[in-house]
């Protein structure tokens, strides 16, 4: 969530649904030796896999958030 306007938490569920298992979960990233306030998280799905992903903020944070996902 690299570039949102706020602090970020970010999460990932197995499924359509919100009781799926939880897969990820980030608060705070540490990329690049350093302390950011927006969240990445790293996860190996499977051809096919549905998740969920939910965005949230820290605490009553709200704004404008970007979503990026990189296939590796």
């Amino acid at each position: 969530l690299e570039g949102s306007d706020f602090d970020t938490v970010l999460y990932l569920r197995d499924g359509f649904e919100c009781v799926g298992e939880e897969l990820a979960c980030n608060d705070d990233s540490m990329l690049s030796g350093g302390f950011e306030l927006y969240s990445v998280v790293d996860v190996e799905l499977t051809n096919g896999q549905f998740v969920s992903i939910f965005i949230d903020g820290f605490g009553n944070e709200a704004g404008n958030f970007e979503l990026v996902i990189d296939q590796l």
